[in-house]
C-alpha cells in the first residue's frame, strides 16, 4: 500500500465519523423536542364524574390558550343554551 491510499482511508473514516456524530446530535435533539412536548396520557373513566343536579366538567389540560375538557352528563341532563366569545 502506498501512503495515498492510507490517506484516502483516514480521510474517509473521519468523515463517517463526523457523519455519525452529526446523526447523535440530531437524534438528541429530536429527543429533547420530544420530551419538551411529551404528551401526557390520561384515562377518560378516572375524569367521569356524575352528579344528579347537573352535569359535570372536568379539566385534562389547560395551556398557553388551549383547554381539553369532559362533560359528564347523566341521562336526561344538557347543555344550556350559552354563547362563545367571538361567536
Amino acid at each position: 500500500m502506498d501512503a495515498r491510499s492510507d490517506v484516502g482511508r483516514s480521510k474517509t473514516s473521519i468523515e463517517c465519523l463526523v457523519r455519525a456524530v452529526e446523526k447523535a446530535a440530531r437524534r438528541e435533539r429530536r429527543s429533547d423536542e420530544t420530551e419538551e412536548h411529551q404528551m401526557e396520557i390520561k384515562r377518560l373513566e378516572a375524569h367521569q364524574l356524575f352528579q344528579e343536579e347537573r352535569f359535570t366538567k372536568k379539566v385534562l389540560f389547560q395551556a398557553d390558550g388551549t383547554i381539553i375538557f369532559t362533560l359528564n352528563f347523566m341521562p336526561g341532563q344538557q347543555l344550556p343554551v350559552h354563547r362563545h366569545s367571538g361567536s
